[in-house]
């Protein structure tokens, strides 16, 4: 089912303002990381709540309608930093999901996805998103199970978000470790 992109046109201004407030500009050739919310992709998301409803946009999209006055459409606001919290519109160019995936491929980072023998598929470190390996699960439980710890002191040693080490404590992902 094909993704439907809201016009960027028609963003309320007040977004576009909160927008500004949501980042810190480093120079123009660094990352300029999305300091608010992180939606579950590692996207960096604004949203606002209007007369009940609330509708989200991805930071970066934002950025590159600001910062070319372009609206991405359909196509993807691919990063050349690879970093998804960038909001720094010289770090981000359109492309489609192909596009986006043969830039991964030649910069290394791809992870191809394979089937896992006993499942219809890939486990731990075989998906391409994983944020940890075995080691570092085997770690957070260990240092769970030896107390005195909170899931979110946990997230921030790791990096990760305290659901993420919810779900690895709590074997609903990474079972199989």
């Amino acid at each position: 089912m094909p993704v439907e992109h809201k016009p960027l046109t028609s963003v309320p201004a007040v977004v576009l303002a909160r927008f500004w407030s949501h980042f810190i500009i480093a120079a123009p050739n660094e990352c300029w990381e999305w300091t608010s919310h992180i939606n579950t992709n590692g996207y960096g998301q604004i949203r606002l709540t209007h007369q009940g409803k609330t509708e989200a946009w991805i930071a970066s999209r934002l950025a590159y309608y600001i910062g070319y006055g372009i609206d991405p459409g359909p196509l993807m606001t691919c990063h050349k930093c690879d970093n998804r919290r960038c909001v720094n519109w010289n770090h981000l160019f359109l492309g489609t999901n192909s596009d986006n995936v043969q830039d991964c491929i030649r910069k290394g980072r791809y992870k191809q996805p394979t089937k896992c023998p006993l499942s219809k598929h890939a486990r731990g470190e075989q998906v391409g998103t994983s944020l940890v390996n075995a080691d570092t699960v085997r770690e957070i439980r260990r240092r769970h199970a030896a107390g005195n710890i909170t899931f979110r002191q946990l997230g921030e040693q790791f990096g990760v978000t305290l659901h993420c080490i919810w779900s690895i404590v709590k074997r609903v992902n990474w079972r199989h470790i």
